[in-house]
């Protein structure tokens, strides 16, 4: 096991590593016992080359104490290389066994040993429209437990249920990172998608004007290959793949556990009464304590958890969320809350309040997507009086409003301007006019003021909801206070949140 190499701070969860940036340095130190994610990556070709060398204390990353700084040195990049390419199973169609590579980190950074940027900050890898297609097909296809899986030999380790959780974590970083490159690769050719809105300078995934690929590129993202509504169909199907494998991770812990626990109950039992009497009692009782087993195992369960099944990452779901809402259609809502009531239950699996995993701790964007998706559905007809109809209708206030009312109870986002954004819009849509849905539109006004996200978006929102024609009251009152008063010109209180809560600083969508 000598090739296998570790990061120098073992405390280092998977999450905490990828936040470190492309080109943090690796290092190994002399009692080499498992496997880093950061080590992967750059096996993988994350991270930058590195070459043997001894470690100046001056480029080692602040998290390494202090005191194991004269025990490192640099690993050579071969190693992880040969490392990497046993120990995975993703597949590469460059290679003679087809083999996949995880996704590509950014040309900026390639070379620089010390990182001078936030990853964070930085443009993430999204999947060339060349390889977008066979990546999707291979991960589709794959057998659930093959990606990464639990490995027996960790009962025999004495892990604490943190320890077990950053390993799983650890374990399934990869083939999230090339979920998310994958997905962010469909997200890229849906036109308004949160990819789709990244600077084309800034991307690594659109093809020299000048080349062939270019506009198969073109033709793609126009939606002549396959349709909005298709590809969002398929990014659902990846994250639904991802949630598979996470399931089967946590049922083989479960079962291994289980074994190994009846295993040492079975010889406690014989070691205090002896083989028969463990035979007649364990047949005498088996028939009245079944139910009793059945609530001892679930206590077990709930006490032995190891958290939300690892996996599916927060960022997976934000892409499909968004691709929801660009591409949406009738069923769009009910989709759309059944993920945001996913991603709540990981958030509450972690912890809720107290959860520190950032994989899995909803955003903005998780809650406003929702909001957005209803308000974007087309071709409603509100004089349309058919059951058909009316089911889309109640759908996408239900949604909306339930939405709305979450982020209220949410530890972790607040309701910003988009959130009253696309609920004006929706109420607008899907109530006919008169004074109960000007009552409402005004009821979130006040509340806007309250927040303290007054801006344009909600502004604009206001103005198209025709609220004129619900009476003259309102009709005056949007004249006066909303029409002709510029944003600028309200009170600075009322719109002082309007920026800091944005999913994004510079980008008002979310």
């Amino acid at each position: 096991q000598k090739d296998i190499m570790v990061v120098a701070a073992r405390s280092i969860t998977a999450a905490a590593a990828r936040r470190l940036g492309a080109s943090a340095q690796i290092v190994e130190t002399k009692n080499n016992a498992a496997t880093s994610v950061l080590a992967r990556a750059v096996a993988a070709g994350y991270c930058s080359t590195f070459t043997t060398s001894t470690c100046d204390a001056s480029i080692i990353p602040k998290n390494v104490p202090f005191n194991n700084r004269n025990k490192m040195r640099v690993v050579e990049t071969s190693t992880l290389k040969s490392y990497f390419s046993s120990s995975t199973k993703l597949k590469d169609s460059s290679s003679s066994e087809g083999e996949m590579s995880p996704p590509p980190t950014s040309t900026a950074t390639r070379n620089n040993i010390i990182p001078t940027k936030h990853s964070r900050a930085q443009t993430p890898p999204i999947a060339p429209y060349s390889s977008l297609s066979k990546l999707t097909t291979h991960l589709l296809s794959s057998t659930p437990g093959t990606l990464f899986s639990y490995n027996q030999s960790d009962l025999a380790k004495d892990l604490s249920l943190e320890q077990e959780r950053e390993l799983a974590i650890e374990r399934a970083d990869v083939t999230a990172q090339t979920f998310e490159y994958v997905l962010r690769g469909h997200s890229a050719l849906l036109p308004g998608s949160i990819v789709d809105r990244i600077p084309v300078e800034k991307r690594s995934d659109v093809p020299d004007e000048a080349s062939k690929e270019y506009q198969s590129w073109v033709e793609a993202r126009e939606g002549n290959e396959m349709s909005a509504v298709e590809r969002v169909a398929v990014m659902n199907q990846l994250l639904e793949r991802m949630e598979e494998e996470g399931r089967v991770y946590v049922e083989l812990r479960s079962r291994f556990r289980s074994q190994v626990a009846t295993i040492a109950r079975r010889q406690e039992v014989q070691q205090g009464q002896g083989e028969d009497e463990w035979s007649d009692s364990d047949s005498d009782s088996a028939s009245s304590s079944s139910d009793d087993s059945s609530d001892s195992d679930n206590e077990e369960t709930e006490k032995d958890t190891i958290g939300a099944p690892p996996g599916p990452t927060i960022t997976m779901y934000d892409l499909v969320l968004d691709a929801l809402s660009v591409a949406s259609t009738p069923t769009t809502p009910s989709v759309a809350k059944s993920i945001l009531r996913r991603i709540v239950t990981r958030h509450e699996l972690d912890g809720g309040y107290g959860n520190t995993n950032p994989l899995t701790i909803p955003t903005a964007l998780s809650y406003n997507a929702v909001i957005r998706a209803c308000a974007n559905i087309p071709n409603f007809d509100i004089t349309d009086e058919s059951p058909k109809n009316q089911y889309v209708r109640d759908a996408a206030m239900d949604a909306s409003f339930t939405t709305f009312d979450a982020m209220l109870r949410s530890d972790v986002v607040n309701r910003n301007s988009a959130t009253f954004d696309y609920l004006i819009r929706v109420t607008s849509k899907f109530i006919p006019h008169s004074l109960t849905r000007s009552n409402i539109i005004f009821a979130l006004y006040d509340k806007v003021l309250e927040e303290r996200v007054y801006s344009e978006q909600v502004r604009q929102a206001l103005i198209d909801a025709n609220m004129e024609k619900d009476g003259k009251e309102f009709g005056k009152w949007v004249q006066r206070d909303v029409v002709e008063k510029d944003v600028l010109d309200t009170e600075h209180k009322h719109r002082m949140n309007s920026t800091k809560r944005r999913y994004v600083a510079n980008d008002h969508t979310y």
